[in-house]
This record gives structure tokens, C-alpha cells and sequence, in this order.
């Protein structure tokens, strides 16, 4: 399980097998009621207001690389309080 976000750009990893929190690399920007999702192994955060103005920005954590880095392409617009869902279609 994965915290993402807040005012102190905080990234937490829980792991229930040893009941142990690691605190990993902070994302780039502030992210205040944005969602997160996995996608391709990897943890996308988008947009997010709070204190700071609402933000278009996605940014992408990469688990295997402890690292942020920002998708050259944000939202349309600048949001917070949405939500993102991960669909994997495929053939059947």
C-alpha cells in the first residue's frame, strides 16, 4: 500500500508482511485531493489544489527506481477532488 501527497509531498510504502512504513522519495509537486492510481507498474498522481492553486500536472513514481518524474502531457484542465480509475482491457 502506497500514501501519496499532502503538504509535505509525502510518499509512504506499508508493508503488511513485516507491519513496517518506508518513506520513499517525495513527488515533485504538492498534490491536495488528487488521486492516485497503478498503472503499468507504476504510481500516477494527478492534479490537486489545497493551499497551492489547482494543478493540470500528472506525475509518475516508478517503485523499482525510488524516482518522479512529470508526463510531458497534463490534464485538459486544472483540477482537484476528481477521481482516476484504471481499466486493463485485452483480448479474450
Amino acid at each position: 500500500m502506497y500514501v501519496v501527497g499532502g503538504g509535505d509531498r509525502t510518499c509512504l510504502q506499508y508493508n503488511p508482511a513485516t507491519d513496517t512504513w518506508t518513506r520513499l522519495s517525495q513527488p515533485r509537486g504538492t498534490h491536495y485531493n488528487a488521486p492516485a492510481v497503478v498503472w503499468r507498474g507504476c504510481i500516477l498522481v494527478s492534479g490537486g489544489g489545497g493551499p497551492n492553486p489547482e494543478s493540470s500536472a500528472i506525475e509518475q513514481y516508478d517503485p523499482l527506481t525510488d524516482t518522479w518524474s512529470d508526463w510531458r502531457s497534463g490534464l485538459d484542465m486544472k483540477l482537484e477532488c476528481h477521481d482516476m480509475l484504471n481499466v486493463d482491457l485485452c483480448d479474450v
